[in-house]
Parts: C-alpha cells; sequence; structure tokens
C-alpha cells in the first residue's frame, strides 16, 4: 500500500518527486507514521526505493520564505525519494532470492528508469526481507492508533494598550522592525519583525526580562545598554549583521538583568518625584488654619459681605389696564394690533405715547364710541374723535392745554399727522 501511494505521487517516466511525509501517507492510507516508515525502510532494503534529499526543520529564514511561496505555516520538509528498479540478473528468473541487486544510494538515480508495462518480474526478487504475518497484513490493516485530541489554548486577555505602543517602540528604536510602520490606529499585522517574526515574540521577551514601561523608556533602555558596552561588559552588535537580531536582542536583556541591581532610571526619577510631592503635601498642611482660625475668618466673611450687600426691591410689573383699554377702543373687540393695518398700528402707538404722558400728569382716561377724552380735576379736557372704519383717523381733537407746552406738542403731533387723511 505504501509503495502504491508513493508511484502515484512519482514522476511517470522517471519515478522521482516522491516528497509526501509518512504523516501525509498514514493519514491517506488510515495507518500509523511509524507503520509508513517501516515501509519505506523495507523498500529501500529491497532497492526500490532510493533517499535523495533528507527531510528536516526548517530555519526561521525559510519558514518565511515558505510562507510567501503558498501562505500556510510550514515547520519541516519531507525526504525527496525516488523509485527504482533493481537490475534483473538471470538467477532473477529462476526465482533466486540473489538474483536482485540493490542499488546503492551512491549510484546517481538519472539514470535509472521504470521499465515499461508488462516487463516487470512478478515473483519478489527478495523472499527473506518479507515481513512477518505477511498473510495476515494483507487480509487486514493495522488499526492505527488514536491520537489524544489536544487541549484548546486558553485564550491569552489582550494586552494594555500602553504595553503595545512600548513594545512597538522598543521594535522601531532596536531595529527589529521590517522597517514598515502600521497606519495610524490600525492593529499591527503579524509578522511585523524581522524575518517574518510575529510582535508577540518580543513583547513575551520583554516581559520575561522585566522590561516594562514602569521601569524603562526605550531611550533610557538604549542609554542603559550603551553604558554597559562601553563599560566593556556588552559588545555593540550590527543588527542590520545579525543572523536572528531578535535572539541576540533576547540575549542582551538577559546580560543586562545579570550585570545591573537596584531601580532603573526611570524608577529613580518617579520616586524622587513622589518624594517631593510628599514633601509638598506635608507642608501645606502645616501651613493650614486651625478650626478656630477657620471659624474666625468666615465670620469675618460674613459679616462685611452683609454690612456691603445692597438688598434689591423686586420691581412690581402690573399690567396697565388703561392702555389695553385705549387698544380696546381704537381697534374694537376681537381684533389684535398685528392684524390691524399699518396705519392704524402707528396711530395707537402715538396715542400710547400721549396717553402715558397724560396720565403721568394726573390726566384720566374715558373712552367712548369713537372717541377718547382724557380730564384732569374735572376742568381741563382733551378729546380725541376718530373715524369709525379701518384704517382710523383722527376726525376732530379737542384740546384745553395751554400752547407750548410740551403735552399740547404732542397733541398737536396727533393732529397734524391723522387729521389730515380725511382730506
Amino acid at each position: 500500500m505504501v509503495a502504491r501511494d508513493d508511484a502515484s505521487t512519482a514522476d511517470s517516466t522517471s519515478g522521482r518527486g516522491v516528497a509526501t511525509s509518512r504523516e501525509t501517507v498514514a493519514k491517506r492510507l488510515g495507518m500509523s507514521g511509524r507503520h509508513v516508515g517501516t515501509a519505506r525502510g523495507i523498500l529501500e532494503a529491497l532497492g526500490a526505493s532510493v533517499t535523495i534529499v533528507r527531510g528536516r526543520h526548517l530555519s526561521p529564514q525559510e519558514r518565511s520564505l515558505a510562507r510567501k511561496a503558498h501562505g500556510s505555516y510550514q515547520e519541516a520538509a519531507g525526504s525527496v525519494r525516488a523509485l527504482t528498479m533493481p537490475a534483473l540478473t538471470p538467477e532473477a528468473h529462476t526465482d533466486d532470492p540473489r538474483g536482485a541487486e540493490p542499488v546503492s544510494e551512491a549510484v546517481p538515480v538519472d539514470t535509472f528508469h521504470l521499465p515499461r508495462r508488462g516487463s516487470v518480474n512478478k515473483t519478489p526478487p527478495v523472499k527473506k526481507y518479507s515481513p512477518t504475518r505477511a498473510e495476515a497484513r494483507e487480509k487486514a490493516a493495522a488499526r492505527p492508533k488514536l491520537k489524544r485530541k489536544s487541549q484548546p489554548r486558553a485564550q491569552r486577555a489582550p494586552r494594555d494598550l500602553e504595553t503595545q505602543r512600548f513594545v512597538w517602540a522598543i521594535a522601531q528604536r532596536f531595529l527589529l522592525s521590517d522597517g514598515s510602520g502600521p497606519r495610524p490606529g490600525a492593529p499591527l499585522r503579524p509578522g511585523v519583525l524581522r524575518g517574518g517574526r510575529h510582535i508577540g515574540n518580543l513583547a513575551r521577551i520583554l516581559e520575561r526580562n522585566r522590561i516594562t514601561p514602569r521601569r524603562y523608556t526605550p531611550q533610557s533602555l538604549a542609554d542603559t545598554l550603551q553604558r554597559l558596552i562601553e563599560a566593556g561588559k556588552l559588545r555593540s552588535p550590527r543588527y542590520e549583521e545579525l543572523r536572528d537580531p531578535l535572539a541576540h536582542f533576547a540575549w542582551t536583556l538577559r546580560r543586562l538583568n545579570e550585570l545591573t541591581e537596584g531601580e532603573t532610571t526611570l524608577e529613580r526619577i518617579r520616586r524622587e518625584d513622589l518624594e517631593r510631592a510628599e514633601k509638598r503635601r506635608q507642608v501645606g498642611l502645616q501651613e493650614l488654619p486651625t478650626p478656630e482660625e477657620q471659624a474666625a475668618a468666615h465670620e469675618a466673611a460674613q459679616a462685611f459681605f452683609a454690612s456691603t450687600r445692597r438688598l434689591r426691591k423686586p420691581i412690581a410689573r402690573e399690567r396697565r389696564i388703561d392702555v389695553v383699554e385705549l387698544v380696546t377702543a381704537v381697534l374694537g373687540r376681537g381684533i389684535r394690533l398685528y392684524d390691524a393695518p399699518a396705519a392704524t398700528q402707528e396711530l395707537v402707538g402715538d396715542l400710547t405715547t400721549m396717553h402715558k404722558q397724560l396720565t403721568a400728569d394726573g390726566w384720566q382716561l374715558t373712552t367712548g364710541e369713537a372717541a377718547l377724552t382724557w380730564t384732569r380735576e374735572s376742568e381741563q379736557v382733551v378729546e380725541v374723535t376718530l373715524s369709525r372704519a379701518l384704517p382710523h383717523t383722527v376726525t376732530a381733537v379737542t384740546s384745553q392745554l395751554d400752547q407750548g407746552t410740551p403735552l399740547a406738542a404732542v397733541v398737536d403731533l396727533i393732529h397734524e399727522r391723522y387729521a389730515t387723511r380725511d382730506n
């Protein structure tokens, strides 16, 4: 079954190009990977298969290239094999097991070709290498081992925004990023570090070595490392020439924790700031007045404001019924002032002005049908007669006021403006 599966993936003309892994074949055939490995070992011992390139784990750069090539994560590369056919000897036709000569791995496989159909010897060339219990295997394949279900990984809580910004600033400051910064407000893509490494790798390295925003800033971390380099305790690398800058940076931070003790520069600055703030608070508490002094100051302020406060008397605003009576007499009941003609509105305004001046001097208003009469001490009379239809005009003005006084001038103005409209 394994040989048939390898033949289905090989080149039909040369037998080369078999690159399927044992896990892939085992999953396809319903058996375990150990059985596939055993079967392939038997095929190589029979001279029917040759391993050209051994499988191996990929380096970080190769994993990045593989991800760019097919878009998925690849950790290892399978072996590359070629199917061969042993050279047949005359003894092979007589079913002699020694007639098949196995192919050595030192011989290049480019010169081997699969035989044409119909020329393959149906009798196995070698019988002593056949696995035991072959008859039982032909009846039923071994049941593959049940793989233990992996437990789902616990979801990690997202790091706070301050830590994310700190990690990205460290990556930019120490040339660990690939040079392309994210858009403002956009999340970091997975392969933001050099070699397609995830930004979470750098975050875990910083957490492991206690490089946090509370203890360092990107500049203070760079200054600390520079002092160690100048003291000869660290060497100054050229990150662009390192094979794995992230691994070297992790080693540098580990050495930093071994060489430094106590608080960092940022911690010392913050501690001194807190001490100065506490000292200012203590001085402020000592300078505060006592409760007796505060009570005396409060009483003095109350006495000062009580002596200088001016009480404002509310102004009584009453609706002047006499003005309403005047407007009603001019317009008539049920008519609003804003519905009256413009000329009538001007007349009402002038009459109201004259009425306020007269009432301020002691005159009393009496309204009648199309007539307005103001009297004072039952002797002096000012009477204005209006026309019956709107817009109103003044048909007559009677006044007993002395000429030359302000009230007489107001009454004469009413006569001059509105008494000529009916001429």
